[in-house]
């Protein structure tokens, strides 16, 4: 692939990364309201017991899908980076929310959530604002465990023939091509190279 697929590549990723982070974004706060409404309207049928188990189980499986407060603090910060918030504008922004029920917690644990992010280096302090403590998400790009020459040697060693490696597979079956031609072809492929 020439450099300016990879870059074309990664623009069409990135986009689709954006758009399918938005629409969990959406997806999640939807989640939350209907589950409020279950919860609230489950209190007030009277339900057979089966009926009971189902939304019982439904409600499970949307707490266990719901983010926590440190999520939502996270996610939040993201979205505004690289601007930075106070505790007090963290909480008002999660209460105005579409979530808001999950999140009209004290501002003592948005406090605590911003602390232990700070300390497990995820945010860092900005300047303050009215006298209060500013947050701003870390954002960094890892860069890949390997150089690009280091990539193809990494190849290399997982090209090495093999025999036998797969269970239940008859031991001294080649799992990969046998021959250096045959791993040549193959590692040329995966270059993205032609014959």
């Amino acid at each position: 692939m020439a450099p300016d697929e990879y870059s074309k590549a990664l623009d069409k990723a990135l986009s689709d990364l954006q758009e399918r982070v938005q629409q969990r974004d959406l997806l999640s706060a939807e989640i939350a309201g209907l589950r409020e409404t279950v919860r609230v309207l489950s209190t007030l049928v009277k339900m057979p017991t089966d009926k009971q188990r189902e939304v019982a189980k439904v409600l499970a499986m949307a707490d266990y899908a719901t983010p926590s407060l440190t999520d939502a603090i996270r996610s939040l910060l993201i979205r505004i980076s690289p601007k930075e918030m106070t505790a007090i504008e963290v909480r008002n922004a999660l209460e105005e929310s579409s979530s808001s029920d999950d999140f009209s917690n004290s501002l003592s644990a948005c406090h605590a959530a911003l602390k232990r992010m700070l300390s497990d280096e995820e945010v860092e302090t900005g300047s303050p604002k009215n006298g209060k403590t500013t947050y701003r998400r870390i954002l960094t790009l890892e860069a890949p465990p390997w150089d690009s020459s280091g990539m193809w040697r990494a190849f290399d060693e997982i090209l090495k023939p093999r025999t036998g490696m797969i269970p239940g597979m008859a031991p001294g079956t080649p799992v990969l091509p046998s021959s250096a031609s045959g791993r040549g072809k193959l590692r040329k492929a995966l270059r993205g190279e032609k014959d």
